[in-house]
């Protein structure tokens, strides 16, 4: 394979084997790939380099593409009695692994849906992440108003305590090296049953998505009941701005003391209120 097209294929299929599902590993892989001319080469090099290391300091290839901590914490009796009455699903909810499995999931909760039913309903333990993100498509204006993620299978969901965000809950499931398709789903949500396009059509934006205009590498993932989907790359959060659980926590324990209502507080008490959360890094 002498020419760039060639190498570049065959650089792809070493940092898949190499890096497996390491999203890390992968996405610089990704990004150090793609380049012009003789830099193409470099580039390409300079990839397989990085897989490497990166699989030599965090393991064996294939595993988690995330880094979990032994701390865990969990505080029973943040919702009250009633508050999980209402959340309560009509039947046993799926584990959510995909866009069409968080679907199916909410299509099981009482409707009208709350964002808190959805989060409080999730499966422990769970991994989460709280970071500040001033910038996104679902602002965080403070580290005690973090944009918080959670890890589910092969997937990230997204949500936000407050702002204009405060409704919506992101989630991008991965699509290949490096790429992901986004679906955001706006609560409440009365309809008896909504599906996958809920949470696609209204991201569409010219040829692509609003999700386009920051994450790079926007392309056609496939087609879903005749519309389009679109892939893009992940971006990582700032490892500088991340927001600790304990802290997060203690907004929970505080909303409690409180009997504050708000959905701001509803969603913190219900993060911490199924069961264990676990930290976890990108």
């Amino acid at each position: 394979m002498g020419d760039a097209v060639g190498w570049d294929l065959l650089s792809e299929q070493i940092c898949n084997v190499v890096c497996s599902s390491r999203w890390l590993c992968r996405s610089f892989c990704y990004n150090l790939r793609v380049g012009q001319s003789y830099t193409h080469y470099l580039k390409a090099t300079a990839a397989l380099l990085v897989c490497a290391s990166v699989t030599v300091s965090f393991g064996q290839a294939c595993g988690p593409a995330f880094l979990i901590s032994n701390e865990s914490t969990s505080a029973a009796g943040l919702l009250s009695v009633e508050e999980k009455k209402a959340c309560a699903p009509t039947t046993t909810p799926p584990a959510v692994q995909s866009i069409s499995t968080l679907v199916a999931f909410i299509n099981t909760l009482p409707r009208p849906v709350q964002l808190h039913c959805v989060i409080a309903n999730l499966p422990r333990p769970i991994y989460v992440v709280g970071n500040l993100s001033t910038s996104s498509a679902q602002p965080s204006p403070s580290s005690l108003e973090p944009r918080i993620f959670i890890k589910s299978g092969q997937t990230f969901l997204t949500i936000v305590s407050s702002g204009v965000a405060v409704n919506t809950l992101e989630i991008s499931q991965s699509a290949g090296l490096s790429l992901f398709e986004r679906a955001d789903f706006r609560f409440p949500i009365s309809e008896a049953a909504i599906s996958e396009r809920a949470g696609l059509d209204h991201i569409l934006l010219g040829g692509g998505t609003s999700c386009g205009l920051c994450h790079q590498g926007e392309v056609l993932s496939r087609t879903l009941d005749g519309s389009p989907v679109y892939k893009s790359q992940l971006m990582l959060p700032a490892s500088s701005q991340d927001v600790s659980i304990s802290t997060m926590q203690a907004e929970a324990t505080s909303c409690k003391s409180k009997n504050d209502q708000s959905d701001r507080c509803l969603l913190f008490r219900s993060l911490f209120d199924g069961g264990n959360v676990l930290p976890f890094s990108f």
